[in-house]
């Protein structure tokens, strides 16, 4: 099948170093992370496990701009949740137009991991940003992944709008991270002036 992928061969080392070193961040803060969206039989699997999961994002951001009181960490959620509520959309919108099932948005179990990080005290900003780059990290995999494999155009057109905005998220959570004086792997640190365009 021909590559139409939208992403430069540049960018894609970008992303791939974003993926690295938020892989390492997740480690150093020791906190395991299992994904949300996984490869199913078909596109009806993945919608429904990506609907899951942004819903899980957008309310895990929901929770940091009500927790958290650092300016930086609530800004970074505000942009998660403005994303990923128009990612959310994007596969409403696709499910409605095939047809497809999809979970009933306020029957969505997260609140065994929102009670979890509620939970929290001191720790909740630095915990909550590891959870954020695992998921970030797992689904940019998964959604490449898809992207190669379906051939639903319209799947494709919201992997390619959400793709860009996932390297954005990646890096924001990365860069946070050095606020609790984790060192950035070289790889992650080199790669920032190229997604700026530099």
């Amino acid at each position: 099948m021909e590559s139409r992928f939208v992403f430069g061969a540049g960018l894609f080392l970008v992303v791939v170093s974003l993926v690295a070193g938020c892989n390492w961040a997740r480690h150093k803060v020791g906190h395991a992370e299992s994904n949300d969206v996984r490869v199913g039989s078909g596109d009806e699997d993945f919608v429904r496990a990506a609907v899951h999961s942004n819903v899980a994002e957008i309310k895990l951001a929901e929770l940091a701009l009500t927790k958290s009181t650092d300016p930086r960490l609530r800004e970074i959620a505000s942009v998660l949740r403005h994303d990923h509520q128009k990612s959310l959309q994007s596969l409403l919108i696709i499910a409605n137009s095939r047809k497809m099932a999809v979970p009933d948005l306020k029957k969505i179990p997260t609140e065994h991991k929102i009670s979890y990080l509620a939970s929290l005290g001191a720790d909740f900003d630095k915990i909550w940003c590891a959870e954020m780059i695992g998921k970030h990290e797992s689904n940019f995999q998964i959604l490449e992944s898809v992207w190669e494999s379906t051939d639903n155009d319209d799947i494709r057109a919201m992997i390619n709008a959400a793709l860009p905005h996932l390297v954005v998220h990646l890096e924001s959570l990365v860069d946070y991270q050095e606020h609790y004086g984790s060192q950035r792997p070289d790889a992650v640190a080199a790669s920032a002036g190229t997604i700026a365009g530099n």
